[in-house]
């Protein structure tokens, strides 16, 4: 897997999270929408429909 270092992470754009507003769980490639998904039970619950949209919209 592509390891995302600190300067790549802040070139991304919100939308490259699915987390937008606290920029958490970036997703710039195929692997990082993978990662999302598996770590997507530790998100907040009050957080986890926008994640889910966000990580199904990238997935395309």
């Amino acid at each position: 897997m592509h390891k995302l270092d600190i300067t790549k992470r802040k070139e991304l754009n919100n939308s490259e999270f699915g987390l937008p507003q606290e920029r958490a769980f970036p997703m710039p490639d195929a692997a990082h929408v993978r990662t999302a998904e598996a770590y997507f039970r530790y998100a907040p619950d009050t957080e986890k429909t926008e994640l889910a949209r966000n990580i199904l919209l990238k997935a395309k």
